[in-house]
Formats: structure tokens, C-alpha cells, sequence
């Protein structure tokens, strides 16, 4: 009475959809006689599931090309195809997600596992080359810094003026002497022998100590941004990618976790899914549905991708360019799919469970997952490197504005002179 118990499908042909999408579906035009040919870890899945349960299959894909999403009440892709009974399966990386389930089934046991992620183009490492003097230092240490030598010798000026008599302090001293001998400190190159009070000696070493502690973690610093080149990224997490201005951001167009950042009430997804749409008001292209196409992007452009990170390693794999962060968020379960109360359901479920307890799973992700096929210099290997032009290109700009500023002060030196002159033929 149930001849399929122990025969499979006998043999019967299964209309299934998929999309191409590496690492899970490949396509190319080396099929037998110069049709198209599929292969990847789904297809792996298809061809095993066809050998052990006795069919055969056509495999068919969405005239849109798309996955599947609700649109004005009907569903388009591969999961429009199931719900209008088009197809028998589809094998593909499709989310199981609660609302496509109300027009088809899922197999009870997802095969892959996946988190989205953000692609963007490795920084340039000579961009920022000219700073080399300026990175091992924040702008908000370097000003407290600096805004801490007029203070000090304002201090010392008034300690040293207004020592007791005999205390060994200079009353000709002026706050120009003290402001020239702190600097000279900080350089660590002393100053001209002064004449300081018991005060003025306690402060001005203090001074010494504090200009020793900051020489040597400047020089530190210094020495290991020279050594391990910093290549920084414009952000790490989704948060920061939301929060900047810079970059421009999108994502594969007709996607499930698209339409879940239009409309769901999560605050960090419901921020990114409208900043994507304002983007593509202006450039529609932030949603292609093409992968390639938003490699490109990334590449050319300031544009960060966002998408499954299991078909982002495909791209960084053998692009020493693309960087692939850090960052994981929004879980997503990939299953096989099927039409509304398939007879199928329940043996594809066991079979695939089978195919993962065996291992299989692993095997075939491990034949497909692209490994990193160029020799990119991610090491952080300590090695020495040599001085370039552009490591010191921070110097030459400290030593012009140091000689501008030497030439404005001459400029009204003179001036004054003149002025001075002018004074006393006026007044003899």
C-alpha cells in the first residue's frame, strides 16, 4: 500500500528552484550540451537527497531572480514559485523565517547557519601616512599638552617673583624666561641655568618628571606605529557604521532581512533599514540584487556592504582589498524549502538530519567555503621597516609652521623697532 516507504520517489522528477548565490549555489553555462550547470553546497544537498531517496530533478529559477518578500499580499522568487505551486522545492539559502511559512514549509532541520556582516575596503596605508607623527598621540592629549606649558610658567613666574627675599630666586626674572625654559624641558632639551627659589626648584622638577613620563610613551608609541603599521578602520560595529556620515551603505535588494529592517520595531535594525532607503532614493543601486555589483561598489567607492557573511568570504577570499568585519548580528537559519503541507516534509527532515550527523554537512562547507587564495599581508608579524618620505611628511610640516612662525615674529620685532625708533626722534 506504501510503495515510497522503502523505494524513495521512485524516480519521479521534482521541479526545484534555486538562485545563484556562492557558496551555496555556483552557476555556469558548462552543462551538458551547453546548458547551464549548478553546483555548490546546496547543490551538494539536491544531488545526495536525489541519490538516497530515488528522483530526479529540473532545476528551474525565479524569473525575478529574487529570494522571496510579501509585496501588495503576494509573494515574488522562489517562495511566490512554492506558493503557487510551481515548483516542488527550492534549494537555495533561504532564511526560514514565521511569515514565509504561512505559504510554504520548511524541512524541520536547517542546514546552515549564518549571521549578516559588514564588507568594506581595506584603508590604504599610505593614507594616512603623513600623520605618523601625530597618531601615537590623541588631538585631546596633545592640546592639554600643550596648554599646560603657559599655565606651569605662569606659575613658576609668580612662585619665583614672589618668593621670600633670599630664597635664591632672580627679581628680574620674567614669565618669558620660565615659558622658554618648561618648552625646552618638554623637548628634552633643558634651558638656559635660571635662578629659582626652594618653589620654584620643587615645581620645575615635577616639570622634568612629567616631560620624562610623556617622552617616553610618545617615543613608545612611536616606535610601534613605525614598526606594525596601524591600519584602521573607518568603524567595527554596526552601531558605528549607523552613527557616521562618511561612508554609504546597502545591501542585496529583495532580501528577507531587508524587509525585516523596513519593518520591525528594533531601533539599531529600523535605523539601518531607513538610512538604506534614503540612500537608494539617490542611488538605487545600494539594493541591487547583484552581489557583484556591490563588491564593486565597495572598491570604487566609500561603501560599506552588508550581507550574509558566509557569501562575504567569497569576496574577500582572494581580494586583498576587502576586509570583512569583525561585527556579527541578525541570526539567520538557512533551510530546504518546500510547497504548503508537502508530502516531502517529513522524509527530506530526516535525511537532512541524517546528512549532518554523518558529518556530510561539514564536508561539503568546507569543499565550497572559499579559502583566502592570495598571500595578503595581514601579519602582525613585528618587523622593522624603513623610514619612508611620507613617515615624515608630519615633520616637515611642524618645522615650516615653526619657521612661519619664526618670520611673523621677526616681522614684528622690526616693526616694533621702527616703532620704537620713531618714538624717540619724535621725543628726544
Amino acid at each position: 500500500m506504501f510503495p515510497n516507504q522503502h523505494t524513495g520517489l521512485n524516480g519521479r522528477t521534482l521541479q526545484v528552484g534555486t538562485k545563484e548565490w556562492p557558496p551555496f549555489v555556483y552557476k555556469d553555462n558548462d552543462g551538458v550540451n551547453g546548458t547551464t550547470g549548478y553546483h555548490g553546497l546546496c547543490i551538494e544537498i539536491l544531488k545526495e537527497l536525489a541519490r538516497v531517496l530515488n528522483f530526479t530533478y529540473e532545476i528551474v529559477e525565479a524569473p525575478d531572480n529574487k529570494w522571496g518578500t510579501e509585496e501588495n499580499g503576494s509573494w515574488n522568487g522562489l517562495i511566490g514559485m512554492l506558493a503557487r505551486r510551481e515548483i516542488d522545492m527550492a534549494v537555495s539559502d533561504l532564511s526560514i523565517q514565521v511569515p514565509r511559512e504561512r505559504v510554504m514549509d520548511f524541512v524541520h532541520t536547517p542546514y546552515h547557519y549564518v549571521h549578516l556582516a559588514i564588507l568594506v575596503r581595506r584603508p590604504d596605508p599610505d593614507e594616512a601616512q603623513w600623520r605618523t607623527l601625530l597618531d601615537p598621540i590623541t588631538p585631546t592629549a596633545l592640546l592639554c599638552i600643550g596648554g599646560s606649558v603657559p599655565v606651569f610658567a605662569v606659575v613658576l613666574f609668580i612662585i619665583n617673583r614672589y618668593s621670600a627675599p633670599g630664597s635664591g630666586s632672580d627679581p628680574s626674572f620674567h614669565i618669558g624666561e620660565s615659558l622658554w625654559y618648561l618648552l625646552g624641558a618638554l623637548m628634552m632639551q633643558g634651558g638656559v641655568s635660571l635662578e629659582l627659589s626652594q618653589a620654584g626648584r620643587t615645581i620645575v622638577s615635577f616639570w622634568w618628571v612629567f616631560c620624562i613620563v610623556v617622552f617616553g610613551i610618545y617615543s613608545g608609541n612611536l616606535i610601534s606605529v613605525l614598526t606594525v603599521p596601524i591600519k584602521q578602520l573607518p568603524f567595527n560595529t554596526m552601531e558605528d557604521l549607523v552613527s557616521q556620515t562618511e561612508y554609504t551603505y546597502g545591501t542585496a535588494g529583495g532580501s528577507f532581512y531587508f524587509s525585516y529592517m523596513q519593518n520591525t520595531e528594533v531601533e539599531a535594525y529600523k535605523r539601518l533599514g531607513n538610512a538604506i532607503t534614503k540612500f537608494y532614493q539617490e542611488d538605487p543601486s545600494v539594493l541591487d540584487i547583484d552581489f557583484t555589483k556591490h563588491i564593486q561598489k565597495v572598491i570604487d567607492e566609500k561603501y560599506a556592504y552588508i550581507g550574509d557573511s558566509t557569501n562575504i568570504l567569497t569576496a574577500v577570499a582572494n581580494n586583498c582589498d576587502l576586509v570583512l568585519l569583525d561585527d556579527r548580528f541578525f541570526r539567520m537559519n538557512y533551510g530546504v524549502a518546500l510547497t504548503n503541507n508537502s508530502p516531502y516534509t517529513d522524509i527530506l527532515s530526516h535525511k537532512l538530519m541524517h546528512f549532518i550527523e554523518a558529518g556530510l554537512l561539514d564536508n561539503w562547507m568546507k569543499r565550497w567555503q572559499v579559502d583566502r587564495g592570495l598571500n595578503c599581508d595581514d601579519s602582525t608579524e613585528y618587523k622593522g621597516q624603513s623610514i619612508k618620505l611620507i613617515n615624515i611628511y608630519g615633520a616637515f610640516y611642524v618645522i615650516g609652521g615653526l619657521v612661519s612662525l619664526s618670520i611673523l615674529v621677526l616681522i614684528l620685532e622690526v616693526l616694533w623697532g621702527l616703532r620704537a625708533k620713531r618714538t624717540l626722534t619724535i621725543n628726544p
